[in-house]
């Protein structure tokens, strides 16, 4: 965990004479202009088990797989050979059970002494010399002739660190505690158990923790992890997904029955993300955290509908006899959270250690699911809560992406919803390039004030190689001056995913990072905190003037190529043409070696280059250096597959584009710019289907800063992208106190001075202070180097009504003006 105090040397820069410096910006501010209410809950967290951020990260548990529910039952678990040559075998067993929620158990046979099983944790169990480890194991032997075992923690090596003895074991399950204090620090520990006696061993539920969890709660977090959350001053957290609320399949979608009670009765699943789920983390101790760490709850149901029924035909909810029982969930969760002790959920929330309510306040209804089969399903939960809770804001999704059909067709029905009071906020979605957040700073400067609120629910700006670089950190910030801006209109907003584990990575980038031992903290973070330690309560009228006469836009240009995603494609009579019909490329007669192959399949035959993998995301370029501008033309055909056909253009250094015509599991057609590795929608998507074995009319004009794309000589789209943005980035606000906070974001590998005119404020005091963050465009903190990118903290002298401040390159800087 980052030492407490630790801060860059980067400072800003000032000058307090007007003029004395040439400003790339002017922002002027007055405090007699109009005043909107920034959200109090604006900006939060988003917590879901992926990337192991539960199991072996935040839930403080060190046994993986302790009640052997894993698919591969003996997962994590080795047995010891003792004295004889062979070593014991580990039989799942599921007759007489500790509990039916979590039928399997582990039964051993010891014929020798020595033998026993061993758990290596999450990759080792990290422990410190001295401390006190607290463990519990419940054991039976079915034959009475086991009375005792011994717990030992292992250095890994084959030094035993601490053991202590268990006695008294019968014929029936009971459950046994005990204490294990290391002679010294491993980062590589096991827990072994070994029986004293020869026979049959039952055991299940075998556990170990550290020796503080976060307000050492029973059953508790782990502390440096729930330190770094509660020191991002969240005004919520939302919970549990996500995918993950979802499931793969309906069978596996999460329950929140399931996550509460004591932890040996709790049903585990599979993850969606591809590992176990213990549920450790479940509902109630959610709740409790969040009251923890002073953040409302956004709890997540899942409407009925996995992630496999994302793109199901409809299906009318006659045809759904359980959906009662779910929308029932959905109102004994919210009893759960907020019915009184003596109601039955209430009750039940009042045995497991908390008898007065947790207030509850909003409630989200599905994750990223879309369509008429969706909007049918929220619906007929919404009236159902809505009669009992009626002050619960209820939170409807807009689907995966940050625009098009799917996302306007979310739209239309929210504001359907909005006059029968069905919804609240609705829930956005969106993970793009770095590129793509700076230019959309305004996207809520034009949202409709008297309709449904915003919940930002996921969003993360994915930089070149996914990586949690400054880059990706600076336009999340210049973003979120928007976000602030628009605080009446978006009133929550959290980033995605928030934890990942070193070596368990499903999703990048991540806000934190961590190992069995530290965690560490990426620009990113920083952004989050210093944005939300000082939010604004008001916005204050403020105008922002860039000087952007050096900045002239590029054309898009570039060389071109051809792609397939999860389906096989004929591309023939491929043509480039300049814009008086000049030929630049002439592939009527194809050969491969004009080509520059990345993935996939591909080989010419006669006038055609072919894929034939049924692989996602593959990928052939023309070997030129490419045009400023140019028709690009081909026939194309479909042989099989799930979606269409990728066409790339303006491709040059990592930078490029691709028309996805039937994609999104053949539904939709858009047009997607990446950087690296990274991609996000650019303009709308339509409805466009992809039929096999037809031949398609393919044309797109690239002139200057416009792409213009024609499917059989319909014009299908039309972008303009000039890949430019303005440098600097401010948001001008009022705290609560009548102090002036002013938030500065450069995204720029240049110094840019920042003019600040102040009018109607009020006397000011001459001390001000300011705290910023800054570094290499892709610098990163990483495990080796976990404090590379901290923000700075400063004091200055000589604020008045006109002055200029520097802004280092590529920084995120908040200045707070203090009133006299």
């Amino acid at each position: 965990m980052r030492k407490k105090g630790v801060v860059s040397l980067i400072l800003l820069s000032f000058a307090f004479i007007a003029g004395a410096q040439s400003p790339t910006a002017v922002l002027e501010i007055d405090g007699a202009g109009k005043k909107t209410a920034v959200s109090p809950n604006l900006y939060g967290i988003f917590y879901e088990d992926i990337n192991f951020a539960a199991d072996g990260g935040l839930y403080a548990e060190l046994i993986q797989n302790r009640s052997f529910e894993y698919k591969f039952a003996t997962e994590s678990w080795d047995t010891l050979k003792g004295g004889e040559s062979r070593k014991p075998r580990i039989k799942i067993r599921t007759e007489n059970p500790l509990n039916p929620q979590n039928p399997k158990y582990a039964q051993i046979e010891r014929t020798s002494p020595g033998m026993g099983v061993v758990n290596a944790g999450f990759g080792g169990i990290a422990v410190k010399e001295g401390k006190k480890y607290p463990g519990s194991i419940w054991l039976r032997s079915p034959g009475g002739e086991i009375s005792s075992v011994a717990a030992a923690l292992d250095s890994g090596s084959g030094e035993t660190l601490s053991s202590a003895s268990i006695k008294g074991i019968g014929t029936e399950w009971k459950k046994f505690e005990f204490t294990l204090s290391p002679t010294k620090d491993s980062s590589k520990a096991k827990l072994i158990i070994s029986p004293d006696q020869n026979g049959i061993l039952d055991m299940d539920m075998v556990s170990l923790f550290p020796p503080e969890t976060y307000k050492n709660r029973e059953n508790g977090f782990r502390t440096d992890l729930a330190v770094l959350l509660e020191e991002l001053n969240p005004g919520f957290m939302r919970f549990p997904g996500g995918c993950v609320v979802e499931g793969r399949v309906i069978e596996e979608a999460y329950r929140w029955k399931d996550t509460i009670g004591p932890v040996e009765e709790r049903k585990e699943a599979p993850n969606f993300w591809g590992y176990q789920q213990t549920y450790g983390i479940g509902f109630h101790e959610y709740f409790q955290f969040c009251e923890d760490i002073g953040a409302d709850a956004v709890p997540i149901v899942n409407c009925h509908m996995s992630f496999a029924d994302r793109d199901i035909p409809y299906i009318n909810l006659k045809d759904l006899p359980d959906l009662k029982e779910w929308i029932q969930d959905a109102i004994d969760v919210l009893e759960y959270a907020n019915g009184p002790a003596a109601s039955k959920w209430g009750a039940l929330r009042a045995k497991n250690g908390h008898p007065a309510p947790f207030n509850v306040k909003y409630l989200g209804i599905g994750n990223e699911q879309f369509n008429q089969s969706y909007f049918d399903r929220y619906e007929a939960f919404a009236k159902e809560i809505k009669k009992v809770y009626p002050e619960v804001k209820l939170i409807l999704s807009s689907g995966p992406l940050p625009s098009g059909i799917i996302f306007d067709s979310a739209w239309m029905k929210a504001r359907e919803f909005q006059k029968e009071g069905l919804v609240d906020l609705i829930d956005e979605h969106y993970y793009c390039p770095p590129e793509w957040f700076l230019a959309n700073t305004k996207r809520y400067d034009s949202y409709d004030r008297s309709k449904t609120k915003v919940f930002l629910g996921e969003y993360a700006a994915h930089a070149d190689g996914r990586r949690n670089n400054m880059f990706a950190a600076i336009a999340e910030a210049a973003f979120m001056t928007g976000l602030e801006r628009n605080g009446d209109v978006v009133e929550m907003a959290s980033y995605a995913p928030l934890f990942a584990k070193e070596g368990n990575v499903q999703w990048a980038p991540d806000m934190i990072w961590f190992d069995n031992e530290k965690a560490w903290t990426t620009p990113s973070y920083w952004v989050q905190k210093m944005f939300a330690d000082r939010k604004s309560e008001k916005t204050l009228a403020s105008v922002l003037t860039v000087d952007s006469s050096n900045r002239k836009p590029a054309a898009i240009g570039g060389s071109v190529g051809l792609g397939t995603w999860a389906t096989r494609t004929e591309y023939a009579d491929i043509m480039v043409k300049d814009a008086d019909g000049k030929v630049l490329y002439d592939g009527r007669k194809a050969k491969i070696r004009d080509w520059k192959p990345l993935t996939g399949s591909w080989s010419a035959k006669k006038n055609a280059i072919v894929q034939d993998s049924s692989g996602t995301d593959c990928r052939i370029l023309l070997d030129a250096p490419g045009w400023d501008g140019y028709t690009f033309s081909m026939k194309a055909r479909k042989t099989d597959g799930a979606e269409g056909m990728l066409v790339m253009f303006g491709v040059k250094d990592r930078t490029w584009y691709w028309w996805n015509i039937g994609g999104w599991n053949n539904t939709q057609s858009a047009i997607e710019k990446g950087t690296g590795e990274s991609k996000g929608i650019i303009g709308e998507s339509v409805p466009v289907s992809i039929e096999a074995g037809r031949w398609y009319d393919i044309r797109v004009e690239v002139y200057g800063a416009v792409a213009k794309c024609y499917l059989d000589g319909r014009l299908v789209h039309t972008i303009s992208d000039a890949q430019a943005w303005d440098p600097v980035f401010a948001h001008a606000g009022e705290a609560k106190n009548g102090d002036i906070i002013i938030k500065l974001v450069n995204a720029d590998g240049n110094k840019n001075p920042v003019r600040i005119k102040l009018a109607n404020v009020g006397p000011l005091q001459a001390t001000a202070s300011a705290v910023v963050l800054a570094g290499a465009k892709d610098a990163e903190n990483t495990a080796a180097r976990p404090e590379a990118v901290l923000p700075a903290k400063t004091e200055f002298q000589g604020v008045s009504q006109d002055f200029t401040v520097t802004l280092e390159p590529w920084s995120a800087s908040i200045l707070t003006l203090k009133k006299k």
